[in-house]
């Protein structure tokens, strides 16, 4: 959902979300899988 991507700051793809931490880019995938746990 477009508006509710914008209103979490979403600004650019690929753009993941885990809980309230927002990472950008492909090169943030080893912070993802971290932040996952």
């Amino acid at each position: 959902d477009t508006e509710a991507a914008v209103a979490r700051g979403l600004f650019g793809a690929p753009t993941m979300f885990v809980g309230d931490d927002m990472f950008f880019g492909q090169d943030r995938l080893d912070f993802v899988r971290e932040a996952l746990g």
